[in-house]
């Protein structure tokens, strides 16, 4: 019998070859112009293995600081236009194998001196810790972001959402997961989130900024581009952060109504239990698929689910093995090959 990993599938007109698909992580080998030749060779690399659909790491959609602070590596950025040239010369040879490739793009949160709210989260208690002092010996402190900041950021994520479409990138990923590591989780999560204004407070208000955020990017790319959204559904820190409960009832639909494709399922705070993020070897294989199972089962679009994922016969066996009676953009488990 046919494994159902390597059916195809569409998500808003991007047909994949299969549902091989592999997770952006931050250890990915990067460089500020998207077309260095080693970069470029490893990504090809992947593709020739058969993986259907290729996400990169975080890409910024903000100016690098200049200077770079000491030690921080190279990353893709997505601000301006001059980089298109090498993103499209890296589209060129991901699909010479039959492969997809989209970009996740992300402004950082709390962990790199950005937030909804300032330091301490939520009480003296629960001090920040500095991920870029911890990392690279330097203190970066935490300001509250303006509402014109906010709608500004909202700006720049669709004007890269419309740049990658430009380069030839086959779909684009909103990075709101991960607590403290990104701009977006932190605005959902109630831990980092203690704002008064109409992003804060109720769940509608906290989840805005992406909302906005995903509503702008659909306006710069048309109807026909598929648009991402990566999600921690469940932060691992009870009732101060999100919960998979919070994730099904609120964030899910959220999300599909402002216009999201396909929802990527991870999970963790990045600032209070990277095991639940850098997944340790001695954890089980598919140590939080359970994460996906639980967002497919509210989710109209298709879902990724991510974790330990290494062998492909545990990887078909959590795919569904009925469709739904719905079009070929709505049904499906799409499962990724890396956490």
């Amino acid at each position: 019998m046919t494994q159902k990993i390597f059916e195809p599938i569409e998500i808003n007109g991007m047909k994949l070859k299969n549902r091989i698909a592999m997770a952006p992580f931050l250890n990915m080998p990067s460089s500020q112009y998207g077309d260095d030749e080693k970069v470029i060779k490893w990504f090809e690399e992947r593709a020739r293995g058969g993986t259907g659909f290729i996400m990169t790491g975080a890409a910024g959609v903000l100016p690098p600081p200049d200077p770079p602070p000491p030690g921080m590596p190279l990353r893709l950025t997505v601000h301006d236009d001059k980089f298109i040239p090498g993103l499209a010369k890296l589209v060129e040879v991901i699909h010479s194998y039959g492969a997809k490739i989209g970009v996740q793009i992300a402004i950082g949160g709390p962990m790199g001196g950005l937030g909804p709210s300032p330091a301490p989260y939520p009480d003296e208690d629960h001090p920040k810790v500095d991920f870029i002092q911890v990392l690279f010996g330097r203190s970066v402190p935490v300001r509250e972001v303006t509402v014109e900041e906010i709608q500004q950021f909202e700006d720049a994520f669709a004007a890269a959402a419309a740049r990658l479409k430009k380069a030839g990138i086959d779909c684009v990923l909103l990075h709101c997961a991960h607590g403290g590591a990104t701009l977006g989780c932190s605005f959902i999560t109630p831990f980092y989130n203690r704002r008064t204004d109409d992003y804060g407070g109720s769940w509608e208000n906290r989840l805005r900024f992406p909302v906005e955020t995903i509503q702008k990017m659909r306006q710069a790319v048309g109807p026909d581009y598929p648009i991402l959204a990566r999600i921690s559904a469940d932060e691992l820190m009870g009732e101060r952060g999100i919960t998979l409960e919070d994730t099904t009832q609120h964030v899910v639909p959220a999300l599909e109504k402002a216009g999201v494709d396909a929802l990527d399922v991870s999970q963790g705070s990045i600032m209070h239990d990277l095991g639940g993020i850098t997944i340790p070897l001695y954890y089980p294989r598919g140590c939080y698929i359970h994460n996906a199972a639980a967002v497919k089962k509210v989710a109209r679009v298709p879902v990724i689910g991510v974790g330990r994922i290494v062998d492909l016969d545990m990887a078909d066996s959590w795919l569904p093995t009925r469709k739904r009676r719905t079009s070929t953009t709505r049904e499906g488990l799409r499962i990724s090959g890396y956490a």
